[in-house]
């Protein structure tokens, strides 16, 4: 849409996506190589897990820092960690941590971007 009157004064949300103001003048950002950082395009792996997670990431992602916080159904952290992506994987040992049966919740963080993803996980 590139009527400026339709939206007035709405804040334009950079890469998006959505021309959030209506305004043609208003750069809405385009989709790059890092856009590919969705939940879609993010595989977590295996599910249910048992003692590890592994985590795949887009090639454009490769070697980018990630942030990696572990959430029961509750909303308890179980872990936030900080890892480096080696040819877009990561894996993360569970064993550690000692969990329990049941589901979690991990939100996968692009430092770089700021973007963040969340998945739901079950522990066997």
């Amino acid at each position: 849409d590139t009527q400026a009157s339709i939206n007035p004064g709405a804040t334009e949300i950079p890469g998006n996506g959505i021309d959030d103001d209506c305004n043609p003048s208003t750069l809405d950002g385009t989709l790059g190589i890092k856009d590919e950082f969705n939940k879609e395009n993010v595989n977590v792996s295996p599910n249910p897990f048992l003692d590890k997670i592994n985590i795949s990431l887009p090639s454009s992602l490769s070697n980018n820092d990630f942030n990696f916080v572990l959430t029961d159904i509750n909303g308890r952290v179980i872990f936030n960690l900080n890892m480096l992506s080696k040819n877009g994987k990561i894996t993360i040992p569970t064993s550690i941590y000692r969990l329990n049966i049941g589901t979690y919740l991990i939100v996968v963080t692009d430092k770089e971007s700021g973007h963040s993803i969340i998945k739901k996980l079950i522990k066997n």
